[in-house]
């Protein structure tokens, strides 16, 4: 660049001292044209430079996504299974109390396990930095919509629920009801089997935990399980596209 400038500077004072006005005059625009030139590329440069570190951070929030999904999808995976092992325990004591079945040890297991409700360890470190950097930094306006919707709606809901639900059997069904019936130390046995089976109040608290699991399980466990898989390999196939 600098060996160009003398270059141009020798030619100006070249037609300077012949005192040709119209070759000067073509010079000039010429020089005109090279400079604004000169600026343009150094312009693309730059929006190249930046684009390039634009695409950088983009790729490693993504990546920091992808791994806080992984984790995610295990976390909801147990879940799930968790949560439909305790709706087929309540399912198991109703059919004791409505067929009134006699008494054995597995029941033990079936009482105290019923009204276990799992809890969602979210990992939302990518979501967080996506946030503090902008939304605007996925450039992908369809994965971004359904990153945002998935943190801030399925994930937001699953908390809500989940305290929700935790109050209920804390407050309701242990500290309120359950004490009524049975008695939990190291095993949960009925405080007497035969006013047990006979006791339509304790069967509609089963019956109401039930559905209330069965509500939760198939409205956001499963569906935010499902979309989380889904959105997960669309993340991978994004970080693919841009590396």
């Amino acid at each position: 660049m600098k060996t160009m400038l003398i270059l141009l500077r020798r030619i100006r004072q070249k037609l300077l001292y012949e005192g040709s006005l119209k070759k000067y005059m073509l010079y000039a625009v010429g020089e005109i044209f090279l400079l604004v030139i000169g600026i343009l590329i150094a312009l693309q440069i730059n929006n190249w430079n930046e684009a390039k570190k634009a695409r950088k951070i983009e790729l490693y929030i993504l990546k920091e996504i992808h791994k806080n999904l992984e984790l995610d999808v295990l976390d909801l995976q147990e879940n799930d299974r968790l949560l439909a092992k305790s709706i087929n325990h309540m399912k198991i004591i109703l059919d004791y109390l409505d067929n009134k079945r006699p008494y054995d040890d597995t029941l033990e297991l079936h009482l105290q396990s019923f009204s276990l409700f799992p809890h969602f360890w979210q990992n939302t470190s990518g979501f967080e930095m996506l946030k503090s950097r902008g939304l605007e930094t996925i450039s992908n306006e369809i994965l971004r919509t359904e990153i945002t919707y998935l943190y801030d709606n399925d994930y937001e809901l699953m908390k809500t629920w989940e305290r929700e639900i935790l109050d209920f059997i804390n407050i309701y069904v242990y500290k309120e009801e359950f004490s009524k019936f049975l008695t939990k130390n190291s095993k949960t046995v009925p405080k007497n089997y035969e006013l047990l089976i006979e006791d339509t109040h304790f069967r509609e608290i089963v019956s109401k935990n039930s559905s209330l699991f069965k509500y939760i399980y198939n409205r956001y466990f499963s569906a935010t399980l499902k979309r989380a898989i889904v959105l997960n390999k669309r993340v991978n196939t994004e970080i693919n596209q841009l590396e």
